[in-house]
């Protein structure tokens, strides 16, 4: 398994560094998604976003990110999934 940085989830009790904890973590608060952002991502620019529902993951560039999980919440509050 790749290093990567530490990495926080809001509630969490203490920053984990294992990838799998965090998804973990998040999945219990009720996340809908989880943001990975570790040193190859960095290099890449991107982030590696995880829908914890459909068990799916992608690389996305960072400056989509943001927009790509607004237009999916906006998406699922019509009843179209997301």
């Amino acid at each position: 398994m790749r290093k990567h940085a530490a990495n926080h989830v809001p509630g969490a009790k203490r920053p984990q560094s294992d990838p799998l904890l965090v998804r973990t973590e998040a999945d219990s608060l009720g996340s809908r998604w989880c943001v990975v952002i570790g040193s190859s991502e960095l290099e890449r620019s991107v982030v590696q976003l995880k829908d914890l529902r459909e068990h799916s993951q992608a690389d996305v560039p960072r400056s989509e990110v943001v927009a790509l999980i607004r237009a999916r919440l906006e998406m699922a509050g019509r009843g179209g999934g997301a």
